[in-house]
This record gives C-alpha cells, structure tokens and sequence, in this order.
C-alpha cells in the first residue's frame, strides 16, 4: 500500500494536502521545481480525476460557485489551488 492510500485504493486527500505542506520545510529551489510540473490550472476532466469523481459533479461544483472557474477559448478551466482549498476546506475534522 502506498502512502496516503486506504485499504480501498482511494488517495486520503487530507494526507495528500498534509504533504504539500511539508513544501514549505523544502528548500526554495525544490519547491520551484516541482510547481513547473504541476499546472496552475485544470481541465474539468482533471478535476474529477483528482477528485475521484465524474466530470458531471465537477460541473454542479462549478455552476454552484463551490469552485472557481476561468473560461479560457472555450475550455472551462479551474485553478489547482482552488481545487486543493476546497479538499481541505471540505474535510471534516
């Protein structure tokens, strides 16, 4: 079993957030270097992958204002650190 995996196989999003907030014990040029691989922002299709859910919930999310959205030539696209507030925010402890 990898780390941040239930027994189930789902990522646990709070140990997923828990270790990007390790990146701020990293040093400033390991930090840099990982956000070039990572986008800032998201296609609808990646959300629900990320969220482990089907791109139709994704969308009520957006429609209801629950996550931000950027139409960008005809894509609807949703900023990561967006997506990451709301895994945490939606989290009860």
């Amino acid at each position: 079993m990898k780390r941040g995996e239930s027994k189930g196989g789902q990522i646990d999003a709070v140990s997923e957030v828990l270790v990007n907030k390790s990146e701020m014990l990293e040093k400033p040029s390991e930090v840099s270097q990982r956000r070039r691989i990572l986008p800032a922002f998201m296609t609808v299709p990646e959300v629900a992958h990320r969220l482990r859910v089907s791109d139709k919930t994704v969308r009520r999310l957006v429609n209801r204002r629950h996550l931000p959205r950027c139409n960008h030539l005809g894509k609807v696209l949703i900023p990561c650190a967006a997506v990451e507030k709301w895994i945490v925010d939606s989290t009860k402890n």
